[in-house]
């Protein structure tokens, strides 16, 4: 099948940290406007993921720009050998942050990507269902000698706190699992619930969280995620 190009698409690389800083404002207004509108995407999310977990890895950023206006963002990573969405495998939805014109971004992007060949195999993990990345991706490599999987994500339950009042959540975690808890709790001592909003009490009680899940997988015989430092900082 012939590549759906548009010879107007103009794609760059980023891959320094310093350079991925700089993205911050025009990353954040693009993804607004993206299929994908998800907190993994966020120039936040990555930048941080990228500072704890991208010693060993190699970032590789593609923007493009149609007649000098970004259409689209590729959050990548060299892993080995292998080319996969930065934050993998701990994000839940990965995808191309694109505007307008997906297929002709994609496009594009792919064509960079195998013309600036540097590894062996694509792997685009936990992308949406509903997004229309696995369709063109799969129309774009059809019939072309290159190993590239994608993966859709399984949905993932979630409650927009910003919508729902706190008798309707109480009803949703009114649940006998969530009451047992709490009588655990109340034999211990005094249950409390609060909003922690200064940065410093945070930092302490993550520190206190961590350090109780680090001994809960120390009595089953298995370590914990934060037993690496880099979990905790991220």
């Amino acid at each position: 099948m012939r590549d759906f190009l548009d010879e107007s698409m103009q794609v760059s690389e980023i891959t320094t940290l310093e350079g991925l800083f700089e993205l911050r404002d025009i990353w954040n207004a693009l993804l607004l406007k993206s299929e994908t509108n998800v907190i993994f995407l966020t120039h936040e999310w990555i930048t941080n993921w990228w500072a704890s977990f991208g010693k060993d890895r190699g970032l590789l950023i593609l923007l493009a720009k149609k007649e000098e206006v970004l259409v689209g963002i590729a959050p990548l990573m060299i892993s080995g050998q292998k080319i996969e969405f930065i934050g993998t495998p701990l994000i839940d939805y990965a995808d191309f942050i694109i505007s307008e014109e997906k297929r002709s971004v994609l496009d594009a992007f792919y064509s960079h990507l195998l013309l600036k060949k540097k590894w062996k195999s694509m792997h685009f993990d936990e992308v949406p269902q509903s997004s229309a990345t696995l369709h063109f991706s799969k129309k774009f490599f059809e019939g072309k000698a290159i190993y590239f999987q994608t993966c859709f994500a399984n949905e993932c339950l979630s409650l927009d706190l910003k919508t729902i009042n706190w008798d309707q959540l109480s009803k949703i975690i009114d649940t006998a699992e969530v009451r047992r808890g709490e009588r655990i709790l109340q034999r211990e001592g005094v249950m409390e619930v609060k909003q922690v909003d200064d940065p410093a009490e945070v930092s302490d009680i993550l520190q206190v969280l961590y350090g109780q899940h680090v001994g809960w997988w120390k009595r089953k015989g298995a370590p914990s995620m934060f037993s690496d430092k880099n979990y905790g900082s991220f």
